[in-house]
């Protein structure tokens, strides 16, 4: 009898190991953040009488279960949020110390295990440097060689380009630093990537083939070259245009500035001939309107070799003229 409860106490006890030492659930944090540990199986219709929260083997939490208890939870630190519905528990502001393992347990007439988790706060990633060490170009090829680093910690990789292609020598090989962090230089798209990266975060520097390879075609050199000469092309005709405008503007304004010219010197003509005449009628007064055509024309055509007595009389006209 004696030998048969030992070797039932040993069976449960085993039993109990091997249910408590499934994995914990993984969860990753950044430095600063919350993060959130519920509980799956509350098992409410077991008997309960205390439930705690444990970080590695200290008591975060302590809360009486039993029921019809209105006991209020015990927090032995100001940044958690303990959820007395379904257990779950809260915890703010991170710091790098608070990575651990926290279970929360159930006890009564048995012990069960509610949940655990490996909590692991990391800080956000340094920037990542993508340096380009030398580049060797032919006509239809393209190696280069890069090292892509972030502080004390690099790697670095070669690429070779053809007028279709890129690839990298050796493939992709992160290399793991010191704080656990990846870091990693890769082709995507025809460009070169140095990636820093861990759980919670990650930062990279890009670099485009095209840039350190325009004379492939298959980096976009051509294309490239395309766009610049259609570019130039569609100036100049631009230019043209407007040159050809600004022509057919100045012609115009010459055509019209003769126009209204030649209008005037028409105009002016007409003007000076009507005083002729009335002054022709005026210094002489006696004549008849059938003499002041010829009196006009011959004032205005000059000396006549016909002998007549018109600039006497006008003359005579003249002196005749009473004073004043």
């Amino acid at each position: 009898m004696a030998r048969f409860a030992f070797l039932l106490s040993v069976f449960l006890l085993f039993s109990f190991q091997i249910q408590g030492s499934r994995p914990a659930t993984p969860v990753f944090v950044q430095t600063g953040g919350d993060v959130l540990l519920d509980v799956v199986e509350v098992g409410g219709s077991e008997e309960c009488d205390l439930v705690n929260w444990k970080f590695n083997k200290t008591i975060l939490v302590r809360f009486l279960c039993s029921s019809g208890s209105q006991s209020k939870p015990s927090v032995e630190d100001p940044r958690i949020e303990f959820f007395t519905r379904n257990y779950t528990m809260k915890i703010k502001n991170l710091r790098e110390s608070d990575s651990g393992i926290y279970t929360a347990r159930k006890i009564g007439r048995e012990e069960k295990m509610l949940a655990e988790y490996k909590v692991t706060v990391q800080d956000a990633v340094s920037p990542a440097e993508l340096t380009v060490g030398s580049v060797l170009n032919s006509s239809t090829s393209c190696n280069l060689t890069v090292t892509c680093s972030t502080g004390p910690s690099k790697i670095s990789s070669t690429v070779r380009c053809d007028t279709e292609t890129c690839s990298q020598e050796g493939g992709e090989q992160p290399l793991i630093t010191k704080h656990g962090d990846s870091l990693l230089v890769y082709l995507s798209n025809k460009s070169i990537i140095c990636n820093h990266s861990n759980h919670v975060s990650w930062l990279n520097d890009t670099r485009h083939i095209q840039h350190l390879c325009p004379h492939l075609s298959g980096s976009g050199g051509i294309s490239y070259l395309v766009w610049v000469i259609v570019g130039a092309v569609l100036f100049i005709l631009i230019i043209l245009i407007i040159l050809i405008i600004l022509v057919i503007l100045v012609r115009l304004k010459r055509e019209k500035k003769f126009s209204v010219n030649g209008d005037e010197n028409t105009t002016e003509n007409t003007v000076y001939a009507s005083p002729a005449v009335e002054m022709a009628q005026v210094q002489d007064p006696g004549s008849t309107n059938e003499a002041s055509p010829n009196t006009i024309y011959s004032a205005l055509a000059g000396p006549s070799t016909e002998n007549k007595p018109l600039p006497q009389s006008l003359y005579a006209a003249i002196e005749k003229s009473p004073k004043p």
